[in-house]
């Protein structure tokens, strides 16, 4: 069992701890595009918080492009001093 949990999981945990729940600060996560062939696409996504864009990734799928945009948004929120 991996004892750090993965970048979604602990962006959804700083902003429970920050705002009481991901709902309350606005977490969402927004697909900006798809790109590339069929067999193998480029997934695009941002991650906002309240409204605002905290990270960016990209992957060969939805879920490692969100990952990617997660662990961008925590080096920005750690180097903004705001990381919990």
């Amino acid at each position: 069992m991996n004892m750090f949990p993965e970048p979604i999981h602990r962006l959804d945990i700083h902003c429970s701890r920050r705002y009481g729940s991901a709902v309350a600060a606005g977490l969402q996560y927004q697909q900006r595009a798809i790109t590339g062939p069929q067999h193998a696409q480029v997934h695009d996504y941002i991650v906002l918080i309240q409204g605002v864009q905290r990270g960016s990734g990209s992957g060969p799928s939805a879920k490692a492009a969100k990952s990617e945009a997660a662990r961008d948004a925590l080096s920005y929120l750690q180097a903004a001093g705001e990381l919990l």
